[in-house]
């Protein structure tokens, strides 16, 4: 009676809780192969037990009361543990090794499944994701940046042309990016915003009082920046393009260095990344240039960053 009740209570694993449905054979085994793993670690117990079992009705003496340990097991894995075993365990064996057999056959599921009305699809097993959704990431993103580059520029809105700044894409001068164009004249523009400040306020509380700074809206002013930066490396990965591999997108340079040229580069109004690294450079020694442009509201925001945020923070940090 109680085999019977393992078997039917292995057979109920293979319903899904929520459907009904039958589970596929992929996601059938692994619950199988719990069950083996806790049956063999009791059988272990049930041949070579640690200590003596005297309180049942038939004593079970410990495993040092064998003569030959290794033969108890044996003797218990062959009768018990093995296809083919007049046992539960055999029943649960025979199942898992049957689901193994589908799968080779079938193959491995993908992680994403498309919904039969095409508008939602699941990752995995529970997590469920809205089309309409999904696509409001680039705007939130994109709007996420515009939004606190505004609030750190303290109400201030300077004029902002992409097509008057000028920049040299050969130049390879240690330090240098389009920030130090003497056309441009962006080196102290910086100090704008940081005579802004000197008379704002940031979160509802004021920069300075009595003639001081206040370190508590400094410090929340510096850890907005650093929010603002990852917030800036999110826009980038979703609307520059297809998302990049990791090893690009953290690698980005916004100035020259001994070494390498820079990859941020502005050109007829445009702000564009221009990304050398490939993976397949080690072994063919050739570099794949990957040039992404930003959307213009994105990059006004990012050049706002650039100039006048990023410069503030380092400063005052």
């Amino acid at each position: 009676m109680g085999s019977l009740t393992l078997i039917h209570f292995v057979a109920v694993l293979g319903v899904h809780r929520h459907s009904l449905a039958y589970k596929t054979a992929y996601n059938s085994t692994s619950e199988l192969s719990y069950l083996i793993w806790i049956g063999r670690l009791l059988f272990l117990e049930y041949a070579l037990p640690l200590h003596a079992y005297t309180t049942l009705p038939y004593p079970w003496p410990a495993r040092h009361s064998y003569p030959s340990q290794a033969e108890r097991l044996e003797a218990i894995r062959t009768k018990y543990l093995l296809r083919g075993s007049l046992g539960p365990f055999g029943e649960i064996l025979e199942r898992r090794a049957y689901g193994h057999s589908i799968v080779k056959k079938e193959g491995h599921p993908g992680t994403l499944t498309w919904a039969a009305d095409g508008q939602s699809f699941t990752l995995g097993n529970n997590q469920k994701v809205q089309l309409i959704d999904f696509c409001k990431v680039y705007s939130t993103a994109i709007a996420n940046v515009i939004a606190r580059t505004d609030e750190m520029m303290l109400s201030w809105k300077p004029a902002i042309d992409l097509a008057t700044i000028r920049d040299d894409l050969t130049c390879r001068t240690p330090r240098w990016s389009f920030l130090n164009h003497i056309d441009n004249d962006l080196t102290f523009a910086y100090k704008a915003l940081s005579r802004q400040a000197w008379t704002s306020s940031f979160s509802g509380a004021p920069f300075a009082k009595a003639g001081y700074w206040l370190p508590a809206t400094c410090v929340a002013y510096l850890q907005a920046g650093t929010q603002l930066s990852n917030e800036i490396f999110a826009a980038i990965h979703l609307a520059a393009g297809l998302p990049a591999r990791g090893t690009e997108i953290t690698s980005i340079r916004l100035r020259n260095t001994p070494l390498a040229i820079r990859h941020v580069f502005i050109r007829e109004g445009r702000m564009l990344l221009v990304i050398s690294y490939n993976k397949s450079r080690a072994s063919n020694n050739h570099a794949f240039y990957i040039v992404r442009y930003l959307p213009q509201n994105l990059a006004i925001s990012i050049f706002k960053y650039l100039v006048y945020i990023r410069p503030v923070c380092q400063k005052n940090n």
